[in-house]
């Protein structure tokens, strides 16, 4: 038994196997591995492109939050702006109506006493008349009241 074979056999058996290398090495390893590199050079461009992305979404995302609540300080100071407005335009009108009232309460308090005044004259006019009338009954002649 020979464990080393001739060199002729081996090498033309050698000769197809580096053909045919030669050629899958033209034919498909040398596409595929190019078609493998395009690939990872687009996924790595696509996951760059995507991370600068993200940033911009982010700087973006920071720049409408800090509008957002520019925003909404602006509005609440409007609204205490607001607020402040209707409060001093209340007490304007209360202050008015209370003016209003009170001119009405002392014109009012002016009525009555000058009606309280001219009752009292009518009052006092009237009880002289009938206590002269009263003493004329009593007595059964003309009184005059004094002062009169």
């Amino acid at each position: 038994m020979v464990i080393i074979p001739h060199l002729q056999t081996t090498i033309v058996m050698t000769i197809p196997f580096i053909i045919t290398y030669v050629a899958l090495n033209f034919i498909l390893l040398r596409p595929l591995q190019a078609y493998l590199e395009e690939r990872d050079e687009a996924v790595g461009g696509a996951r760059d492109e995507t991370l600068e992305l993200e940033s911009q979404i982010e700087a973006q995302m920071a720049t409408l939050e800090q509008k957002l609540e520019a925003a909404r300080e602006e509005a609440s100071a409007l609204r205490a702006a607001a607020r402040q407005e209707a409060q001093e335009q209340e007490r304007a009108i209360i202050a008015e109506a209370r003016a209003e009232a009170e001119g009405r309460v002392a014109e009012a308090v002016k009525t009555i006493r000058a009606e309280q005044q001219t009752a009292s004259k009518t009052m006092r006019a009237t009880a002289t008349q009938i206590s002269q009338e009263i003493a004329s009954t009593v007595l059964g002649r003309e009184v005059a009241a004094e002062g009169a």
